[in-house]
């Protein structure tokens, strides 16, 4: 404390009140009132005492408490002076002596003295309260804020753990290092543009923006976004959500419909208070099971987060970067309208000119506007980086304005271009040269103006980017072409610590010499402008996607051997000696080497995929051998890998959670086989095998074996390897019928995947068994089917070995075969069952037939191939009574319906447990087509009613339908005034119900005129 005060000075003093106190020990009666005081004294300064502890006093607090603390002091020494007088001590011990006591009785206190001693005490002991009241509140308020950060700090861990749950995808960081790189004015154009800000003040429009390559799509993106953040944060009374995703083709892997739809969830439950309570209930439901949220969940979850905003922006860039494949963009789009639809939001889009992405975008509520480069942002981005090219260029302002203006007329609106060209300046030596280059850029500019032309043009750039490269010395020269062949050909985009630690590898040395890690201002300097860094997130990246596209086709010539060199690389770099300690043991270990090592995450994840793509040399083969054959360091790589096996998820569709595990990854006991045979790797596989004698049914942590991973993976020549094994006279065999802990067989895996070879190949060893059942019951048959794998399924019936007639449903979680089928509207896997030889009339776990199930779902190609067998019941009847028929009626499929009939072999009256016929259900369901052709049908009888004594008419009149009704009425066998057991007619349900228009039908089909009934008559119980 300050002005020479300390907390021992406090301490003091409240060990002088406890002496005096213990001095008033034995006293008489009389005396107890200032004893009294003298505690309450010592027990407020100990409290104060505590509380100090917890607090940082301000100045003037320090002050008070000295100034009360000497006044305590001053009091407590007074009355020890005091009670000196009248207490003999011994002088020896200090003890006092057994006559203290009488001197106690012979006291006689000074009634002015005392007076002045409690006063004084009680003074203090009031300024010491109002003292420890105020230090109290301000421990209080610590302890509250500090509650307060710790559950900020708890709720702040939970969405990062929640959104990274969702996604580890981040755009924020690409957002602000684009806006960044804006040169102040850009983009203007289309922020006044009426078509813009229409779009931005009116609810639920689409804004659709294409462009050309390299017209700046993505930068007015980071533009458009940066203005709705401005501009919805000064407006009050709005909640506004904005989301946005950066669609990079270089991302596919992480860029599927399901993801990018959860990063839209992601973004805007952070833009809530507190996040969505169902989010919370939903991740803790998928971490108990280590799973991913579905795409129905993640849909609903979408929704409910969105319509808690008033206004809603989605702003999607380069759309047509996004994977075609599988239907990921269009279903990705198709959410996203539907989202927009039902919540009225605001949709920003930008893409190529895509044909099939252009014609989405052709509706009533979607405003079109081409991006293109305008010449005064053009000249704006010129201006901006004039500064890049030589110094006598900065002192030549004739010359300057002769740059921006070729440039900016040369590129016809592609953005991309006039960085390419002002970069290629940025070597030339003389005004001359300059000059010279500005005129080829005029000439190449004078061609047609279409998409393809400027193309083209724009890979003449890259040519003599490329150019300029391999002039330079063999030192620049080879470090540009090994950065380019990186960044091109790496699975994912690379930061700059990870190409540093690969560029740096050093094939042969056991670890990396930090000497060896080149600058990245070298690393970007000698690619020619081909190359520039993200600050924000520290990608190094290719300066578009067309530099990207460019390399790729141009691989072969500037950098043929690039996978094989990457390969090497990624090898040597796991082999380092600091991962020979194996498998870190606490997550903190595994984040300290992935810290300590930037690129050993990107090595252990694709260092196989590269193997795949790369010259199958022995020299390759051999190295990745050496390396598959030390335990630790591939314990430690599939640490990091983390393998996981397919399971398709028609088995979450039907409500089977058995297999949530398989999202785990792989933890011990995973060999250098297994990642062989993961990957592919046939000849590395060979070596392992033939020279290493290595355990072919080696098992992981889940009983895997490698023949399993090959299985699984689709890598027919791996599995054709493993299999050589079991060829007469061999030593060592693999055990095709293995068992992983889930009861899965290699035949399992490889029928749910849908590679076909590799299905066949399991299939021709004589030893395996086809139709083993896993844990579920489930059979590789079962497989084939639920993955739509019609290959697989047909080679797992020719074998002649497969049980898919079971009488036991329960084998298949109560589906059997067929009626899975049936019921998935799998006609063509019909087909195929039938074929091979399914019993048609199959019955599931709820007694129901094939033919039934088709009825339900209203399949009637389907239904047509069962009775085509002449097997099957035609009248079979479920549980509650009901036929084909029945079911058909009911679902309004008129064409199954009319092929029942066809046969004139089902009943067409036949009654269900409730009494009522198809007819009763058709009309009920307000089904006109179906009525009609039950009304057609022979021997029909279309007044049938049920256990209520409802008929078809009166349950029609009871929901309404006029036109079911109407044709009933037609029929001469209808009785308009028949009653129910309850005495109700159809004309009396109908007004009960309120249905005007079939009162004024059935009215004047009655026997009493409606104006001649009474109150009674009319009353419905």
């Amino acid at each position: 404390m300050s002005f020479g005060f300390s907390a021992g000075d406090f301490i003091a003093v409240l060990q002088l009140a406890i002496k005096v106190r213990k001095n008033f020990v034995g006293a008489p009666d009389q005396f107890k009132d200032v004893s009294n005081d003298v505690r309450s004294l010592s027990i407020v300064l100990h409290d104060v005492d505590i509380y100090l502890s917890e607090c940082e006093l301000s100045e003037q607090q320090e002050t008070q408490l000295r100034d009360i603390s000497a006044g305590c002091r001053k009091v407590l020494e007074k009355l020890e002076q005091t009670l000196a007088k009248y207490a003999e001590l011994d002088s020896a011990n200090g003890i006092l002596k057994t006559r203290a006591k009488k001197a106690w009785k012979r006291l006689q206190w000074e009634p002015d003295e005392i007076r002045e001693l409690r006063g004084r005490i009680t003074a203090h002991l009031a300024m010491l309260n109002a003292f420890l009241g105020g230090i109290f509140s301000q421990v209080v308020s610590t302890t509250k804020k500090g509650v307060d950060r710790l559950n900020q700090h708890r709720d702040d861990q939970e969405r990062a753990a929640i959104g990274d749950w969702l996604t580890p995808v981040e755009y924020g960081a690409q957002q602000q290092d684009l806006y960044s790189r804006r040169q102040p004015g850009t983009g203007q154009w289309l922020l006044n543009s009426t078509a813009y800000q229409t779009w931005r003040d009116t609810q639920g429009q689409t804004l659709f923006c294409p462009g050309i390559p390299g017209a700046g799509k993505t930068m007015l993106t980071a533009i458009a976004i940066e203005d709705l953040t401005t501009f919805y944060s000064q407006t009050p009374g709005e909640v506004v959500g904005i989301a946005f995703v950066y669609c990079n083709f270089r991302r596919r892997d992480e860029q599927t419909a399901d993801q990018l739809l959860a990063n839209v969830l992601k973004q805007l439950s952070r833009q809530r208070p507190s996040l969505p309570e169902p989010l919370r209930e939903l991740w803790a439901k998928h971490q108990e099971r280590q799973t991913r949220p579905s795409s129905d969940e993640i849909s609903k979850l979408l929704r409910l987060t969105a319509s808690s905003f008033s206004r809603l922006f989605i702003v999607v860039d380069a759309v047509d970067e996004c994977q075609a494949s599988e239907g990921c963009r269009t279903r990705f789009l198709a959410e996203i309208r539907s989202v927009q639809k039902e919540l009225g939001a605001n949709v920003f889009v930008t893409s190529r000119f895509i044909p099939e992405i252009v014609d989405h975008f052709r509706s009533a509520d979607s405003v079109t506007i081409e991006i293109s480069a305008s010449r005064e942002d053009v000249e704006r981005y010129i201006e901006g980086n004039m500064g890049q090219l030589p110094a006598f260029v900065q002192r030549n302002l004739k010359l300057q304005d002769d740059i921006k203006d070729s440039i900016s007329v040369a590129v016809d609106g592609m953005f991309l271009l006039a960085y390419v060209y002002l970069r290629s300046l940025e070597d030339k030596a003389t005004p001359k040269a300059i000059r010279r280059a500005l005129q080829q850029f005029t000439r190449q500019g004078q061609g047609p103006s279409s998409e393809g032309s400027k193309v083209q043009i724009l890979s003449r750039a890259y040519d003599h980017a490329m150019e300029r490269i391999d002039g330079q010395s063999t030192g620049f020269r080879d470090l540009a072409l090994k950065v380019l062949a990186w960044i091109t050909c790496a699975k994912r985009p690379l930061t700059v610590a990870e190409l540093q630690h690969a560029l740096a590898v050093e094939i042969g040395e056991p670890e990396l010499d930090s000497d060896n890690i080149p600058e990245v201002e070298a690393m970007v300097s000698v690619c020619a402008g081909l190359v520039t860094v993200d600050d924000e997130s520290s990608i190094i990246r290719l300066v578009h996607y067309t530099a990207q596209e460019y390399l790729e086709r141009k691989q072969d010539l500037w950098f043929p051997d690039a996978e094989t060199e990457i390969t090497s690389v990624c090898v040597a770099y796991l082999s380092f000696r600091g991962f020979e300690s194996g498998f870190c043991e606490t997550h903190t270990d595994l984040k300290s080497r992935l810290r300590s090592n930037p690129f050993y995450s990107y090595a252990a994840r694709y260092w196989g995929h590269h193997a795949q793509k790369a010259a199958s040399e022995s020299a390759t083969c051999r190295r990745i051998a050496e390396f598959a054959m030390r335990r630790n360091l591939v314990e430690a790589a599939s640490q990091i890998l983390g393998l996981t096996l397919t399971v398709k998820r028609s088995l979450a569709v039907l409500g089977h959670e058995s297999y949530v595990a398989y999202g785990r990854p792989v933890q011990r006991q995973t060999t250098g086989l297994h990642l062989a045979a993961y990957f592919g790797l046939d000849g590395v596989v060979r070596i392992l095998l033939e020279e290493k004698g290595c355990d072919p049914d080696a098992e992981d942590t889940y009983r895997r074996t490698p023949l399993m991973w090959a299985a699984n993976c689709g890598w027919a020549a791996v599995v054709e390897l493993l299999l050589l094994l079991n060829a007469a006279g061999r030593a060592i065999r693999v055990d095709v019928n293995h068992q992983d802990w889930n009861g899965q067989t290699a035949l399992s895996l490889a029928a749910q995947t849908g590679d076909e070879r590799v299905v066949w190949l399991l299939l021709s060893d004589k030893s395996v068994l086809p139709d083993m059942a896993d844990n579920a019951r489930l059979t590789p048959l079962w497989y084939a089917m639920a993955s739509g794998n019609n290959a697989a399924v047909a080679a797992l019936l020719e074998t002649g070995r497969v049980d898919a007639s079971s009488e036991n449903p329960k084998r298949y979680i109560g589906w059997p075969p067929l009626c899975w089928a049936v019921k998935s509207g799998r006609e063509s896997l019909v087909e195929l069952l039938l074929a091979g030889g399914v019993e048609p009339d199959q019955k599931d776990g709820w007694d129901w037939t094939s033919l039934l199930r088709a009825a339900e779902g209203g399949h009637e190609a389907i239904a047509t191939l069962l009775i085509a067998t002449n097997r099957v019941e035609l009248d079979a009847r479920d549980g509650r009574g009901r036929t084909p028929l029945t079911h058909a009626a009911a679902g309004g499929h008129g064409g199954f319906v009319k092929l029942l009939l066809s046969t004139s072999q089902v009943q067409v009256n036949a009654k269900d447990d409730l009494g009522r016929t198809p007819l009763s259900w058709a009309a009920q369901g307000g089904h006109v087509e179906v009525v009609g052709l039950l009304l057609a049908a022979e021997c029909v009888e279309p007044d049938a009613h049920d256990n209520e004594g409802n008929a078809p008419l009166l349950l029609a009149a009871e929901k309404g339908h006029d036109a079911v009704a109407r044709l009933l009425l037609l029929h001469r066998a209808v009785d308009p005034n028949k009653k129910n057991r309850y005495g109700e007619t159809a004309l009396q349900k109908a007004m009960y119900m309120g249905h005007s228009g079939m009162v004024s039908l059935l009215e004047p089909h009655t026997a009493t005129a409606l104006a001649e009934w009474t109150e009674e008559t009319l009353y419905v119980p």
